[in-house]
C-alpha cells in the first residue's frame, strides 16, 4: 500500500490539462448510480452473537495514509457493534492493533496492511487473530494468522454504482491498464502490450485520477492487473468490484476466499509468457468476457465489499474468542487458514 506522500503526486494531477475532465467523470459516476450491496451477508451475524461485544478502535495511524484502507473496515464495522474511537500505542511496524471487548475481557487483535508476505511474528504469537492482507497461501504456521481479504480504495463505494452503469454498456475493444512503472513485472507488462500489433492497448504509464480510472475500465472489454509493491494491489479490487474482465498473473497470496480461472479473473503465467495470448483470445470471446465480468462483480458483493469483508472478520475474531460454535453452519473454507 506504500508509503510515500500523495502530496506530490495530487499537484502533478492538479496542473495536467484533463483534470477537468477527470473530474467531470468522477462527479458522473458517483450522481448517476448507486451501488446496491446484497443485503445477504455470506457470514451471517445474528444480534446474540454480538451481544456484550464491542471495539475500540485507536484514534490515530502512525501512518496517515492507512486511513484509505482502514476507514472502510473501521465504519463496515460499527454497523454491526459499537465501535470506540481511544488513543492507545500502536506497534512500530506495519501493523494496526485494535481492541474488541466482549463483556469483561479484552483482546487484542491485529490487521497487517504490509504490501510484503512478512509479518510481526511476536505479535501474532500473542494474539488470538492476525489479519494478514498479503497472506503467503502456504500460511504461516501460527494458527492466529489468517487471511485478511483486501480492503476497498475508500472512494470506490460512490462511484462503483456509476462504474457499473458504465460497464452494463457495449464495451470498448481495447485492453486497458495504467501502472506506475514501480517493479520489473508492471514494466515487462506494457512492453508486451505495446510491442504486440493483434489488439488495441489503452495503457502505459500515465495514470489517470480515480474516476477516469473507474470508467476507463469499466467500459474497456478486458482489463490487466500486476503487482505493485506487494503482489495484491487495489486495482484488482477495483476491477472485481466493477465487474471488468480481468487477466492476471497467479500469485504467491491469497485473499480469505479463492478466485477461480475463467470465473472470477483469467490468471496468466509469472512470467507473461501468455499474457498477449490470453487477451487476444479474451477479445474474440464476448460470452466468456461477459461471464467473467459477472462472476467478477459475484465476487466482489460476496466476499470484498466493505460489509462482507467485516462480517468476516467478526465471525473469525468471535470464533476464536467466544468458541467454534458461533460460526456453525458458515462454509469453514471462507475462514480457515
Amino acid at each position: 500500500m506504500g508509503s510515500g506522500s500523495l502530496v506530490p503526486h495530487k499537484l502533478q494531477l492538479a496542473v495536467r490539462p484533463d483534470t477537468w475532465a477527470d473530474l467531470g467523470t468522477a462527479f458522473s459516476l458517483r450522481f448517476h448510480g448507486a451501488y446496491r450491496r446484497r443485503s445477504e451477508l455470506s457470514w451471517p451475524i445474528s444480534p446474540d452473537q454480538l451481544s456484550g461485544t464491542r471495539i475500540r478502535w485507536p484514534s490515530e495511524y502512525r501512518w496517515p495514509l492507512q486511513r484509505l484502507w482502514l476507514e472502510p473496515l473501521r465504519q463496515a464495522l460499527a454497523e454491526f457493534l459499537p465501535v470506540d474511537r481511544l488513543p492507545f500505542k500502536q506497534p512500530s511496524t506495519p501493523v494496526v492493533v485494535f481492541h474488541v471487548v466482549s463483556g469483561s475481557q479484552s483482546y487484542e487483535i491485529g490487521v497487517d496492511y504490509s504490501d510484503y508476505v512478512e509479518i510481526d511474528e511476536s505479535l501474532a504469537r500473542s494474539v488470538p487473530v492476525y489479519l494478514k492482507m498479503q497472506y503467503l497461501s502456504q500460511g504461516y504456521g501460527i494458527p492466529s494468522v489468517i487471511p485478511a481479504g483486501y480492503p476497498s480504495n475508500k472512494g470506490l463505494s460512490s462511484l462503483l454504482g456509476g462504474a457499473r452503469r458504465l460497464a452494463a454498456l457495449p464495451s470498448r475493444q481495447v485492453v486497458y491498464g495504467r501502472l506506475s512503472p514501480n517493479n520489473t513485472l508492471r514494466r515487462r507488462a506494457i512492453d508486451l502490450l505495446q510491442a504486440q500489433d493483434r489488439f488495441a492497448f489503452d495503457g502505459g504509464f500515465m495514470l489517470r485520477r480515480y474516476g477516469r480510472h473507474l470508467a476507463d475500465a469499466a467500459t474497456a472489454a478486458v482489463c490487466i492487473d500486476m503487482p505493485g509493491n506487494g503482489p495484491l494491489c487495489f486495482r484488482l479490487i477495483d476491477y472485481l468490484g466493477v465487474g471488468c474482465c480481468v487477466v492476471t498473473p497467479r500469485q504467491e497470496v491469497s485473499l480469505h476466499v479463492a478466485l477461480h480461472d475463467g470465473i472470477h479473473v483469467s490468471f496468466v503465467q509469472s512470467d507473461l509468457s501468455d499474457l498477449v495470448d490470453v487477451c487476444d483470445a479474451l477479445l474474440s470471446d464476448a460470452a466468456h468476457r461477459e461471464q467473467q465480468r459477472a462472476g467478477a462483480a459475484d465476487f466482489y458483493d460476496r466476499y470484498l465489499e466493505s460489509r462482507q469483508l467485516a462480517a468476516y472478520h467478526l465471525h473469525a475474531i468471535l470464533g476464536r474468542i467466544k468458541g467454534p460454535s458461533l460460526i456453525a453452519g458458515v462454509p469453514q473454507r471462507e475462514i480457515k487458514p
